[in-house]
C-alpha cells in the first residue's frame, strides 16, 4: 500500500539436522528394529510361538506372555516349558538276560564285566552255562571263571584244542562241540569218558577214524552223536552201533553195507542220517519193517532190489532217498507204503 512501509526480515538459520550415528552404531530407529527382532527370536528358541500382526498379537504382546510365564510357580514350571523328564541308566540296572547273553558271547567282556562290582560278578558268573571258545590258551581260564554256576555246554567249533585241554573240562558239562578240532588223537577222545553225564556231542569234521571211532563208542553217556565228515568205515561204525544212541549223524563217511546192517540192528537208534556212504541194497534190505523216526540214505547206491525191501512193513516219520540208482519199479514200491509219513525221492 502507498504509504505502509515493509521490513524484510533476512532468513534464519536452517534447523539442525538429526546426530549421524557414529562409525559401527546402529541409529535409535535400528535398534528399535533390532529389539523386536530379538524379542521374537528369544520366543522361538524358548517354545513359544511368535505371533504376526494378524493374529492381534505383537512383540509386546509376546513379551507379556513371557514374563507371565516365568511367574509360574516351580511345580508347573516343567510342564509349562515342555521338558523331558531324564532317565538314568546304570549298569546294575541292565536285565539279567543281558547280562547272560553278553557273557556268552565274549569272555573278554565278561571278565571286565566281572569287576565292575560284585552283585555283577555274581549275575556275569552264576547264570552263564554255555562258554564259546575258539582260543584254546583262554580255555583254563573262562572254565575258572564259571565253573561256580555249572557248564552246561561248551563250544570249542574250529579250535585249536588239544588232547590234554578235554582233561580240564568239568564234570557238569552234557553238550560239546568240537566240530572241525582236527588235532585230536585217539586219546582226546579217552579224556571225554571222565564226563559221566555227557549226553551230546558233536565231533563233525574232526578227521575221525575207525580207532577214534572206537574210542567215542567207549562214553556211554552219549545219546546224541554227530560224527559225520569223517573217515569211518565199517569198521568203526560197527563200534558205534554198539552205543545206545538215540540220535546219530554218520553221514559223509564210509560205513557201507555192513555199517548199515549194525545201525539197522539197533533198536534204540530212532534218528538216523547216513547219507553219501556207499549204502547199497543189501544196507538198504536191513531197514525192513523198521519204526525209525527219520532215515536218511540220500546219496547212496540202492536200486530197485533195496527200495522195494525197504518199503516193505517199514514205518518212518520221515525217508530220504534221494540221488540213488532205483527206477520206476522201486519209486512205485515206496509210494505205495502209506505207513511212511513222508518221502523224499
Amino acid at each position: 500500500m502507498i504509504g505502509q512501509t515493509v521490513t524484510f526480515k533476512p532468513p534464519g538459520p536452517p534447523p539442525p539436522l538429526p546426530d549421524r550415528p557414529k562409525l559401527g552404531q546402529a541409529s535409535p530407529q535400528a535398534r528399535l528394529i533390532r529389539t523386536s527382532c530379538e524379542t521374537d527370536y528369544s520366543s522361538v528358541k524358548s517354545g513359544e510361538r511368535a505371533h504376526s500382526n494378524n493374529d492381534g498379537l505383537g512383540a509386546s504382546n509376546v513379551s507379556i506372555a513371557r514374563r507371565q510365564q516365568s511367574n509360574i510357580s516351580p511345580m508347573l514350571g516343567p510342564l509349562a516349558i515342555n521338558r523331558r523328564p531324564t532317565v538314568k541308566t546304570t549298569i546294575n540296572s541292565l536285565p539279567s538276560e543281558l547280562i547272560t547273553h553278553i557273557g556268552n558271547q565274549d569272555i573278554d567282556a565278561a571278565k571286565v564285566m566281572r569287576l565292575l562290582s560284585s552283585e555283577f560278578k555274581n549275575s556275569a558268573s552264576a547264570s552263564i552255562s554255555h562258554i564259546a571258545i575258539r582260543d584254546r590258551t583262554k580255555l583254563a581260564e573262562a572254565i575258572a571263571a564259571y565253573t561256580a554256576g555249572g557248564i552246561n555246554k561248551i563250544t570249542l567249533r574250529e579250535s585249536d584244542v588239544t588232547d590234554v585241554d578235554l582233561l580240564m573240562l568239568p564234570e557238569t558239562v552234557t553238550e560239546v562241540d568240537l566240530h572241525g578240532c582236527r588235532n585230536l588223537t585217539v586219546q582226546g577222545f579217552k579224556n571225554l569218558e571222565n564226563i559221566a553225564n555227557l549226553k551230546k556231542a558233536n565231533f563233525s569234521y574232526c578227521n575221525v577214524d575207525d580207532d577214534m571211532a572206537t574210542a567215542i563208542s567207549q562214553i556211554k553217556s552219549i545219546v546224541d552223536l554227530d560224527i559225520s565228515d569223517n573217515h569211518v568205515s565199517c569198521k568203526g561204525a560197527v563200534e558205534i552201533a554198539k552205543m545206545k544212541l538215540k540220535k546219530i549223524n554218520i553221514g559223509m563217511n564210509n560205513i557201507g553195507d555192513l555199517g548199515a546192517r549194525a545201525f539197522a540192528e539197533n533198536n534204540t537208534i530212532e534218528w538216523l542220517d547216513a547219507r553219501f556212504n556207499n549204502v547199497g541194497d543189501n544196507g538198504a534190505s536191513a531197514f525192513k519193517g523198521t519204526k525209525k523216526k527219520h532215515l536218511d540214505l540220500s546219496i547212496n547206491d540202492i536200486g530197485d532190489p533195496g527200495a522195494t525191501e525197504l518199503a516193505t512193513d517199514s514205518e518212518f516219520e520221515l525217508l530220504n532217498v534221494r540221488n540213488n540208482l532205483f527206477g520206476d519199479a522201486g519209486l512205485r514200491a515206496l509210494r505205495s507204503n502209506h505207513a511212511i509219513a513222508q518221502l523224499i525221492t
